[in-house]
């Protein structure tokens, strides 16, 4: 999991090119997202990634929230991925 440090809009993923209209995500917002993860084990430690927010979630996430998320082997500080439908145990 990862807890939500800090959350700044980037602005509409379609108009900047990152996603197609026709995309199921069309809507959606690119955030930068400032985290706190924590994987089994080890230390918590920060993390900056660029990631898209559902249009339904908009406005509705902050600072303080945890959430789901998957990270990359070889760079879990770059490469993470936050599943936002998965429920927060």
């Amino acid at each position: 999991t990862a807890r939500l440090v800090g959350i700044r809009d980037m602005g509409d993923a379609v108009e900047l090119g990152l996603m197609k209209a026709d995309d199921a995500r069309a809507g959606a917002r690119m955030a930068l997202l400032e985290l706190e993860v924590k994987l089994p084990g080890k230390e918590p430690y920060r993390a900056e990634v660029l990631h898209w927010l559902p249009a339904s979630l908009e406005g509705g996430v902050g600072p303080g929230r945890t959430l789901v998320v998957a990270v990359g082997r070889d760079d879990p500080e770059h490469e993470v991925a936050v599943d936002w439908e998965a429920p927060v145990e």
